[in-house]
């Protein structure tokens, strides 16, 4: 984001490792909740959420929080799992909203942010299960751009 053009970015996490990784490259980085930030009303240009929606078990409480700290107008970009992948990201114990597309696009409208662009995108990836023994699978994942344009109180 600072290669972009970006002056103030801050990054949130719950996890004391991902905490220390961007502290270590001199990153700012606080310890909150996604759901319930200490952000002001309004004071957000551009949100990134990248592989984190899904462990919200209230998805829909942590858009609504996304809308409170947006500006009008701001942009963002949201990316979560599919279901069905041969990843199973449904039954990871940490993953509590696997959804599909339509649902998510229901979710990202009924708190106020348009959708301006969206995508379905699977890959190929090897994983590794154990010592000598390697698995193809594919994976994918809903990618989507929005736009604040409601006003929720």
């Amino acid at each position: 984001m600072v290669a972009r053009g970006y002056t103030d970015v801050t990054g949130i996490t719950m996890d004391d490792t991902d905490l220390e990784n961007c502290k270590s490259k001199g990153l700012i980085a606080y310890k909150q909740d996604f759901t319930f930030t200490d952000y002001e009303d309004a004071s957000v240009d551009f949100l990134f959420c990248r592989q984190a929606l899904e462990h919200s078990p209230m998805p829909i409480m942590t858009l609504l929080e996304f809308n409170r700290i947006m500006k009008m107008g701001a942009k963002g970009y949201i990316e979560v799992p599919a279901p069905g992948s041969d990843r199973k990201h449904e039954q990871n114990l940490n993953h509590f909203s696997i959804m599909g597309m339509e649902m998510w696009k229901q979710l990202l409208l009924r708190s106020g942010l348009d959708i301006s662009w969206s995508t379905e995108y699977e890959f190929g990836m090897t994983d590794q299960i154990a010592n000598d023994i390697f698995v193809e699978q594919k994976d994918k994942f809903y990618m989507f751009t929005v736009v604040k344009t409601v006003e929720l109180k």
